[in-house]
Formats: structure tokens, sequence, C-alpha cells
């Protein structure tokens, strides 16, 4: 009898212990997952600020916006499920009861059946313990394909693109952010970190080539603030990248004359004017500014920061290469580095399916100056990649570059593959439509070239270049 007593009032305390909080859901009020969220926000926003003043250097703000996009994204599940949570339903009250009665019931049932209250305890030593169950934590990329599904249910929200396109940045889906700022740039057009930040993206998308979408973007960035450093810097880049290097030379030599002391970016760009300054025959910057000065060129720490080209610890320079390196000639540090590069290449021998190895030498070669190495390169990663449409899009550029800026057959072949992929790139719309005008078929070049114009903003150099081309085929 005393044993009964005993498992009643055990079976009374479990049951105030589940029951108690079940009548309690509904009052709950506000949840620490939307100050969380807001929290989050401003630290995101904050970061853009950081970096526009000079304080924070993109690739520094870059690891610190996926750890706090992935705690938003995290806030965001949270709230709502606390959300669900908080709606009282009457099956809520009917369920309440049922495990007043089904609980106790069933546990004495279940006992009278099967247990043996005649039985000693068991030592807890010799018990046999069940396998932990440890939660897996979501990914990010299981996150970004929940606010993908939250967008297309409410198109409207800004911060939500912004995030997505940020998140989609640091995972390494460049060309799958492009999308998202285009969504946001919709939605706020003035926003010009906004726009410095799809300008950048578009950058990476293209493999790191400054393309007139890119070009055009910072354009429209410096127009409203002429100052703006990152603006500035893949503007010099892009006429570096065209062979411009007094321009390049120049642009770079005067964001170095407008950067706050100890700016982060300072090293980077003072590598960039004395680069430039080798290729014109003009004087370098003094040793006081270098002396920190990383040997490696900003493309290559670019490479470092993609995820789609970043090299292994084992296989880059030292710290000692680079200080090493930065002591160098100019002659010694291309030798230095052009012994890395065929390291790499006798590397990619014995792994040819190495498809980041393929594209760091094409980088490599592109920035030695040597083309038909950097070819060969690209073919090999297209050949292992044939639907990768940065590739594509690198591949023919360099065959463009190789023809003297010019379009071969080769080239508008892989720009016809990248629109069979992505028939909305505006690079292969512009270069395809002219191609097909070349061609005779004016109609349908200027079909292409007005889906390109389309996708440029108002007013830049670039919308205003291809406007005049379509209106120059109206009048033949």
């Amino acid at each position: 009898m005393i044993f009964w007593i005993i498992v009643i009032a055990l079976l009374g305390l479990g049951l105030c212990a589940v029951l108690i909080p079940l009548t309690k859901l509904n009052e709950v009020s506000g949840n620490s997952a939307d100050y969380d969220r807001e929290v989050y926000k401003a630290q995101l926003a904050e970061l853009d600020r950081d970096v526009l003043s000079g304080a924070l250097s993109e690739s520094e703000a870059q690891a610190s916006r996926t750890e706090i996009a992935r705690r938003l994204l995290i806030a965001d599940r949270s709230s709502n499920e606390i959300e669900m949570q908080k709606r009282p339903t009457q099956s809520g009250r009917a369920i309440i009861i049922a495990t007043a009665i089904l609980i106790p019931a069933v546990a004495l049932g279940f006992y009278g059946l099967h247990g043996r209250p005649e039985l000693p305890g068991q030592p807890f030593a010799s018990r046999e313990l069940a396998p932990q169950q440890t939660a897996q934590p979501g990914n990010i990329g299981t996150m970004v394909q929940r606010l993908s599904r939250q967008l297309e249910a409410n198109p409207e929200n800004l911060e939500g693109w912004i995030l997505l396109a940020r998140s989609l940045l640091a995972l390494g889906q460049h060309q799958k952010a492009l999308p998202a700022f285009e969504k946001a740039l919709g939605l706020d057009a003035g926003n010009i970190q906004l726009r410095s930040s799809y300008g950048e993206a578009l950058f990476l998308a293209a493999g790191q080539v400054v393309t007139p979408a890119a070009r055009a973007a910072f354009q429209a960035v410096l127009e409203k603030t002429p100052k703006e450093p990152r603006a500035r810097y893949y503007l010099a880049l892009a006429d570096s990248q065209a062979g411009k290097f007094k321009e390049a030379h120049a642009a770079f030599k005067s964001i170095v004359a407008d950067a706050p002391a100890g700016a982060p970016y300072l090293p980077t760009i003072i590598a960039q004017t004395n680069r430039m300054a080798e290729k014109i025959g003009a004087p370098v910057l003094p040793p006081s500014f270098t002396k920190t000065t990383p040997a490696l060129t900003p493309e290559t720490a670019q490479n470092q920061q993609s995820a789609n080209t970043r090299p292994a610890p084992s296989r880059g320079p030292t710290a000692e290469d680079m200080r090493a390196a930065a002591k160098m000639s100019s002659s010694d540090r291309n030798q230095m580095i052009e012994g890395m590069v065929k390291r790499l290449a006798d590397r990619l021998i014995d792994q040819p399916n190495d498809l980041k190895g393929w594209m760091r030498l094409a980088n490599a070669y592109r920035v030695l100056g040597k083309p038909a190495k950097q070819m060969k390169a690209l073919e090999k990663a297209k050949e292992l990649a044939p639907k990768n449409i940065e590739i594509l899009l690198l591949y023919g550029r360099t065959l463009r570059a190789a023809a003297g800026n010019r379009q071969t057959s080769k080239s508008i072949a892989a720009m016809r593959r990248v629109l069979d992929l992505d028939p909305t790139n505006l690079e292969a719309l512009v270069l395809v439509g002219r191609a097909e005008v070349n061609q005779g078929q004016i109609n349908a070049g200027k079909t292409l070239m007005k889906k390109a114009l389309d996708q440029l903003p108002p007013g830049t150099a670039e919308r205003k270049k291809i406007q005049n081309e379509i209106n120059s085929l109206s009048k033949q």
C-alpha cells in the first residue's frame, strides 16, 4: 500500500511539472530573439559605417558580417517559433486535459503489466547508458534558404534582401548574391554603401575583373560621395586592368594622399601605386611607406579572401616569404613570385582535377602578364567546370585581351554559353548583342542590348554608351 501511495504522489508531482508550463504558454509576452535581432542589425550597420570611414577594411568586415548574419538568421527563426507558441488554440486546452488523464492511466497500466516492484534497485554504475544525442546546429546555408523563402512571401523587406546578399557573398556564392543586391537597390536606390557593395559583388562574380556594370555602380557612388575609397580603388583597378597604367597610377596615388593615417586599406593601395609606378617608370613611394606593405598584389590577397580561389595554407607564401619579398628589387621579387607560381603549376600536373588550383594559376599568370599561360589554365578550369559562369566570363575576357580587345569566335561562343546559363548576364548581353549586329542580325542585337540597358543605373557613362549604340542601330 505504501508503494502505491508513493507512486501516486510522484505522478502528481510529474503532472505539475508538465502541465503548469503548458497552461502559461499564452502568457508569454515578448522574447529576447526580437531584441537580439535589433542588436545584430545595428551591428551590421555599424560595420558598414566603419568600412566607409576606413576604420575597417572590407576583408576584416566580411568575417564579422558572416557571423552576424548567422546569428541574425537564428534570431529570426527563434522569433517566428516563439510567435507560433504564443498563439492560443482551443486544441491546446484539450491537450492539457487529455495529458492529465492519459499520462497516469498509461503509466500505471504499463507498470501493472511489466513492472517488477519486488526487484532491488540497479546500481547506477552497472546501467547501460544510451548514446547521447547531440543537436546539429543549422548551418548558414540552410538559413539562407529559409530567408529566401521568407522574401518570396515578403519581397518588400529591404533589410532581408541586404542580409541575403551579404550572406551569399560571405558564402562565396557571388553570382547568386547579385539578384539579392539588385532587389535591395530596387527598394533603396539611393543607398550609396549598398551600391558600392553591389559593385564589389559584380567584381567578385566576374572573377575579380571590374566589368562595365561594376564600373557603372562605382561611378554612381562617386557622383554622390566623390571621396569614397572603395569605389575609387576599383575604378583605378579598372584602369590598371585595361592597360591604362598612367591613369591608374594617378588614381591610386590620390587615394593614398587622401587616406587617413593608419587606414587599414593603405598598404594595399600603396602596393598598387608602386606596381603602376614600376610599369610607367615613375618614382615609387619612399621606404617609410612600404616597410609593412605585403609583397603579394591585391589581386592575390583577394584570392585568399574568396571562397572559390582560397589557397591552402600550406601552399601559399609564408610571412617570411612576404617580408623577404618586400626587401627585394622588382626583378628579384618577380623571380620569387614566378618560382612560387611554378611550384603551383608542377603540383597541378599531379593533381589535375584541382579546380581552385587552376583558377589560382590562371590569376597568377594574369598578374605576371603571361596571357598564353593564363589561357591554358583557364581552359583546364573550363573543362572541369563547364557550367561555371565566372570561369566562362574570365575565359572570354582573356581571349579578347589576347586579340587586342577584339571579339573572336571562341570568345563569342563563350558569351553565348553564358547567356544559355544566365539570360540576364549584362556582360554577355552586350557582347553577344554586338556580335549579332556585326553578323547582320540588327534586330537580334538591339534586343539583347536593350536588355543590358535596363540593368544599368540611369545617368551613368556606361548606360549612355549603350544607349548611343542602340540609337545608332535604329538609324541603319
